[in-house]
């Protein structure tokens, strides 16, 4: 998307659009088939956030990034493994995800 911003990359890590991912993109065997007609261009971006909801979406997403950084030798792979994953990791992405939800509606999804 050009002129992408922070914002952006934070409602893209979301779980709301990687619940997204799972539920309208196709499948190649048992991988995701990402597509920009399907999968993003009907993505239900948040409507009217607020100023303070982005920056919200933007603190979180750059707790990630500075989170990712205290491991410079692990790749994302390493990173995102679900049986190894560090717990600070862990936490940063549920902030991001309720910073998100809270772009949509008054309380975070359930």
């Amino acid at each position: 998307m050009p002129y992408s911003t922070i914002y952006h990359f934070g409602i893209l890590n979301s779980i709301a659009h990687n619940n997204w991912i799972k539920a309208i993109s196709g499948r190649m065997k048992s991988d995701i088939s990402y597509s920009v007609k399907l999968t993003y261009n009907n993505f239900p971006w948040p409507e009217n956030p607020t100023d303070k909801q982005k920056e919200a979406v933007e603190k979180a997403v750059q707790t990630i990034l500075d989170t990712r950084a205290q491991f410079p030798k692990s790749s994302l792979a390493d990173l995102y493994d679900p049986n190894t994953m560090p717990p600070a990791l862990v936490k940063a992405h549920q902030v991001l995800d309720k910073s998100v939800d809270l772009c949509y509606r008054n309380q975070p999804f359930s």
